[in-house]
């Protein structure tokens, strides 16, 4: 088969710097996870086959492992091999933890990718723990898959304009006052919301998937997904404000008013389950360091 010429994506902004951005050559989920993706759709599938897919990639089973024995998947032992985590741990879980994993093999490839992944890693865990607060029903693992891709378009940034991605994100920290998107329209002429989008759309992501990315600084404007949106904007300023990920914004409000009464969680149930939060991660700090 012919390979298919390169989708060169260049942001019309004649004010400020534009940058052209090959979805084609940002690296996709490994063929494992794909896979992996596929069988757990069966929720009853057996867990001999779905483990003996995972462990053909030996490093993508290290991962698995080290995310399925943290703190957050409450593990009542250790778990020591894939068909176990998948006994123990069941379908939907072992379907995010692979995503996680995967993710991480992308973006570890660099000090700032490194940030990305943690940053990644920590707004699906707050999302996936968020869920617990709701009086609307959202699924726990949807929202751990949702906050593990929300920023996949700043992975795209740092892998084809490192230096420049390094720019705007340092923008951001350093003005309380501009956004992250701000920021990166600033520097790259487009925003990792909307560069994100076309990255989900090349990845044929779930279509709750690619809102959450999409939409996850504005829930309200979400078509069908402004839940989904609001959980992954909530879990997401958090880590923000705690320097979880390459921006850190400690004077940023944890809770946004918009996301908030879309969910219907008040301030201080907001506070009390950051701080819980935090104390689970500094039972585990080593999951968010690990290559």
């Amino acid at each position: 088969m012919a390979q298919a010429s390169p989708h060169i994506y260049s942001p019309p902004n004649p004010r400020k710097l534009s940058v052209s951005l090959e979805l084609d050559h940002f690296p996709p989920l490994p063929e494992v996870a794909w896979k992996v993706l596929e069988l757990t759709s069966d929720l009853y599938l057996g867990v001999d086959r779905l483990a003996e897919v995972i462990s053909r990639d030996q490093t993508l089973t290290a991962r698995i492992l080290r995310i399925a024995n943290s703190a957050f998947f409450q593990r009542l032992c250790e778990i020591k091999t894939v068909k176990h985590a998948s006994t123990v741990l069941g379908n939907r879980k072992i379907r995010g933890i692979v995503i996680a994993a995967s993710l991480g093999g992308i973006l570890y490839r660099s000090p700032q990718g490194r940030l990305l992944w943690q940053h990644a890693l920590g707004v699906g865990l707050a999302a996936r723990e968020l869920t617990g607060l709701l009086r609307v029903s959202v699924d726990a693992e949807e929202a751990f898959v949702a906050g593990l891709l929300h920023d996949i378009g700043k992975g795209l940034f740092d892998y084809q304009h490192p230096e420049l991605f390094v720019q705007a994100a340092s923008l951001a920290s350093a003005d309380p006052g501009l956004s992250t998107l701000d920021a990166e329209r600033q520097v790259l002429g487009i925003d990792h919301v909307e560069i994100g989008g076309k990255v989900a759309q090349a990845w044929n992501l779930p279509e709750s998937i690619k809102s959450a990315i999409r939409f996850h600084h504005d829930p309200s404007a979400s078509p069908a997904h402004p839940h989904l949106c609001a959980i992954v904007c909530l879990a997401d300023r958090s880590c923000l404000r705690v320097g979880i990920g390459p921006i850190n914004k400690p004077d940023l409000d944890a809770m946004d008013f918009a996301a908030g009464a879309i969910l219907g969680i008040t301030e201080d149930e907001l506070e009390q389950a950051q701080a819980d939060f935090l104390e689970r991660i500094e039972m585990d700090r080593g999951l968010f360091s690990f290559g």
